[in-house]
């Protein structure tokens, strides 16, 4: 089928316990039988062939395809103990959509917000990468980082209404805390959000992983990668690993790879689309040729170009 194309800035596609597949399309065209432009799809495996059983389409699908604001920027999150997930692209918008009964591109999400800077065409603040969730004894927190914007950590709450979908954002949707550091912007720190003649906007905004004991309250850590004070969206530009107490990411960092007093801590060149990964104590960072510092303070790049490479930290 005609899929749009599928990016979700290189984040691999969501399956639950029951065999289903989910993934989001990119711009195309859209005619709910054999293409699925800007779309979720669900499909199945049926006969050896991938099968679309039901998909989401935004109620301006159109104008997501004639301004190139794909909904395939980002990944789906399945939301757990439940049968929702979490979508955003590049319009900056977050949906919540019911699995059981995604609306073959009929019907509205259950809920939808802006999470960005409200856009302002041609400028729009786009959500890449997918959400991350940490489910709790009596809510879910949800994170997102878009462009030129601050993390922003939602709560979702049980969900008692007649739909039975278990969980539903609180009243409102207003961010349940924000982060006090933002990924890059020009101006800053005053920032020039939809101003005419402004530069295009710093893309990608940041990339997430979680770490936790399980679902006990103060234990969690949000790991974030960005770009240090620049633009990635053309460029490989200096990036940064910022660490976040996870109950409330408004409180001041936990840590940055810029601040450790070892110069040697620092990330080296930001790489696009590549989350941290927590595994046995410590955390690993796919990157370009990280910098190393010399005796008299000069920070210098391997010979060979964007080398890639792999930052790990953590104890030795």
């Amino acid at each position: 089928e005609g899929m749009g194309g599928i990016w979700m800035s290189g984040e691999g596609p969501a399956a639950d316990s029951d065999g289903n597949v989910y993934f989001v399309t990119g711009n195309g065209t859209n005619n709910g039988t054999t293409d699925f432009g800007d779309s979720v799809v669900k499909v199945t495996l049926a006969g050896g062939k991938f099968q679309v059983q039901d998909w989401f389409t935004p109620q301006n699908e159109t104008i997501l395809k004639d301004h190139d604001v794909d909904l395939g920027s980002g990944g789906a999150a399945l939301v757990p103990n439940s049968h929702l997930l979490l979508a955003g692209g590049k319009e900056g918008r977050m949906y919540l959509v019911d699995r059981n009964n995604m609306g073959k591109g009929a019907s509205p999400s259950l809920q939808s917000f802006q999470v960005t800077h409200d856009p302002a065409p041609p400028f729009y603040y786009n959500i890449h990468g997918t959400p991350v969730i940490w489910p709790r004894a009596n809510d879910m927190f949800v994170y997102i980082a878009g462009e030129e914007d601050p993390v922003k950590q939602y709560r979702l709450i049980p969900d008692t209404g007649p739909v039975g979908a278990g969980w539903k954002f609180e009243s409102g949707n207003p961010p349940f805390r924000t982060s006090p550091i933002s990924a890059p912007y020009p101006n800053f720190p005053n920032g020039e959000f939809g101003q005419a003649g402004r530069d295009a906007i710093w893309m990608p905004g940041g990339f997430l992983a979680l770490s936790a004991n399980g679902t006990t309250d103060g234990t969690g850590i949000l790991w974030v990668t960005m770009p240090y004070a620049g633009n990635a969206n053309h460029l490989v530009v200096r990036g940064i690993l910022r660490a976040f107490d996870a109950s409330d990411v408004s409180k001041a960092e936990l840590w940055d790879s810029e601040n450790t007093g070892n110069q040697n801590d620092r990330l080296g060149q930001f790489a696009k689309f590549c989350p941290p990964t927590v595994a046995n104590g410590k955390v690993y960072v796919a990157t370009f040729q990280q910098e190393f510092v010399t005796a008299n303070g000069t920070r210098l790049k391997a010979q060979g170009g964007d080398q890639p490479a792999l930052v790990i930290y953590g104890p030795r």
